[in-house]
């Protein structure tokens, strides 16, 4: 299922600059509430990449998947 709030996902560096070509590591987080409703559930973010600097516009898309503890 969806996560009820995207802001979950925790990004240390929301912009970065990469050489053309190349690949970066990208530190994510998912911040789960400590609430019971949340416990021993599956879900999926869905993060889109905006690839700036571009004649058009591109991005990539990644789906992230959990299951939180029970």
């Amino acid at each position: 299922e969806a996560v009820p709030d995207a802001r979950w996902l925790v990004i240390e560096k929301p912009t970065m600059k990469m050489k053309p070509f190349s690949i970066e590591p990208l530190k994510l987080s998912v911040k789960v509430p400590a609430e019971d409703r949340f416990k021993g559930r599956n879900f999926m973010l869905l993060m889109r990449a905006e690839i700036l600097e571009q004649d058009m516009p591109a991005y990539a898309y990644v789906k992230i998947f959990f299951v939180t503890s029970k």
